[in-house]
């Protein structure tokens, strides 16, 4: 009896030790493809600045320990891409409009339910975090991003935040 509670001892940690993830960078910048723009990241604060320093927006977000992905455009959108802990997060997807305020805000689970797939097929398919595949991605006009995510296409369009879903 106590070999095999010592072996479930040992399969739970090795368990652990596979899913445990290691703390973000304490700072990490993100800059737009043009350079325009630069976005740091200190846990869950961020500062948008522009090349030259001057201060665009900074905030708090609401996320644990600050997202996992950020892309910033060149027009100066942000997108902020899951939790870096993998959980299905209340933020997984956040689109910020050049003057820092939020265009547009989904959950893990209003991604599921856009993509249309089961829950377990999109996390088995992930790659970073529990829903994304490969992403995210500027379009070559520039007005819009796109994530690969359980076998299909998510597009969200940066002027109004409106999320779609293709294959």
């Amino acid at each position: 009896m106590r070999v095999s509670a010592a072996l479930v001892l040992v399969c739970s940690s090795l368990l652990f030790a596979q899913d445990a993830m290691n703390p973000p960078p304490a700072e990490r910048t993100f800059s737009s493809p043009n350079h325009h723009y630069t976005l740091t990241v200190r846990g869950s604060e961020v500062v948008l600045r522009t090349s030259a320093g001057k201060l665009v927006w900074q905030k708090i977000l609401p996320h644990e320990q600050g997202p996992r992905d950020v892309l910033v455009t060149n027009d100066g959108h942000t997108v902020l891409a899951d939790e870096w802990i993998n959980i299905a997060s209340k933020h997984a997807l956040t689109l910020v409009d050049r003057a820092g305020g939020a265009i547009a805000h989904f959950s893990a689970e209003e991604i599921f339910q856009t993509l249309g797939v089961p829950k377990r097929d999109v996390v088995a398919k992930a790659s970073h975090g529990v829903w994304i595949t490969d992403g995210p991605t500027v379009s070559v006009d520039g007005k819009s991003v796109t994530f690969h995510s359980g076998g299909r296409i998510l597009t969200l369009r940066l002027a109004d935040g409106h999320l779609s879903v293709s294959d």
